[in-house]
């Protein structure tokens, strides 16, 4: 019993001077660390809330012109026909005097040329575009990427005014074009082809721009190929098209394309335009 008072008396004499105790006071040294600790805690979090800013900053530059590229596009093209300044996707517009005062599609339109110009997809497949001889008038073809960056301008100054084939391809075409056609690579899926045609604003003027803006044709390179395979002279560069553009489907492409065409038998197409192709090397090894 005598054990026990003396240890509760122990632990209680413990207690009185542990709570009795005061925290030894900081030295400056302390003071400093803590003032540090606290200075860097500030500026981490001030510098996590700039990296956001900064962020947000650039996604919004990088983002803002393709933004406003698909709305111009949206208004452009929301249109179940084709007329005096709208189209649908893949549809030459060709505006047919000077924009008025009240034309609020875009800012800023010229006021010395009628405008051709069509807004295309080329994420599947490049799109063929004809332009006719312009007779040395002086006109520009430029072509406007997602971000509106102009990645080409055929033209009078760039690559004169005879009358050209060039296809516009998207970013992961990787195929061969029929013999003829340039090529013009566009960095995005969307391309707004803004064409511009000089015209001196007479009635005269306006009708000779007008046989021109006419004769300009905008077409998806399968369908470019399924015309030539309509005509003797271009069947064999159809076929070859067919095997090099990076048609999974080429062989039956071409049955359907040649049915109609005197019952053309389908492994002379891919002799013709198979010979040089591995595709249609391979082809032809499977013929029975």
């Amino acid at each position: 019993m005598n054990v026990r008072l003396g240890l509760w008396l122990l632990g209680g004499a413990l207690c009185v001077t542990a709570c009795t105790q005061t925290a030894p006071t900081p030295t400056a040294a302390d003071k400093a660390a803590i003032d540090a600790a606290a200075e860097a805690a500030k500026a981490a979090e001030a510098a996590k809330a700039k990296q956001v800013q900064d962020i947000a900053e650039e996604a919004y530059v990088f983002g803002y012109p393709l933004v406003t590229m698909h709305y111009t596009q949206r208004v452009m093209t929301n249109v179940d026909a084709v007329g005096p300044t709208r189209g649908p996707m893949g549809q030459f517009v060709r505006v047919r005097e000077y924009p008025s005062s009240s034309y609020r599609d875009v800012t800023a339109p010229n006021a010395d040329t009628l405008y051709t110009t069509i807004q295309l997809d080329v994420g599947q497949e490049p799109w063929i575009i004809e332009q006719p001889d312009m007779k040395g008038r002086f006109f520009l073809m430029p072509m406007l990427d997602g971000w509106t960056n102009v990645f080409d301008v055929p033209g009078k100054r760039t690559t004169g005014t005879d009358a050209q084939t060039y296809a516009i391809t998207g970013p992961g075409w990787t195929g061969t074009l029929p013999a003829g056609v340039t090529q013009y690579k566009s960095p995005t899926s969307i391309v707004w082809l803004l064409g511009r045609i000089y015209c001196t604003g007479t009635p005269e003027d306006y009708k000779a721009v007008h046989a021109l803006q006419d004769k300009f044709t905008a077409v998806e390179l399968a369908k470019q190929i399924q015309a030539m395979a309509q005509h003797p002279e271009t069947l064999a560069n159809a076929a070859h098209a067919a095997w090099n553009c990076g048609y999974p489907n080429a062989a039956a492409d071409l049955a359907d394309l040649v049915e109609g065409f005197g019952g053309a038998p389908l492994m002379d197409v891919i002799r013709l335009g198979g010979q040089s192709s591995a595709s249609g090397q391979e082809a032809l090894a499977m013929e029975p």
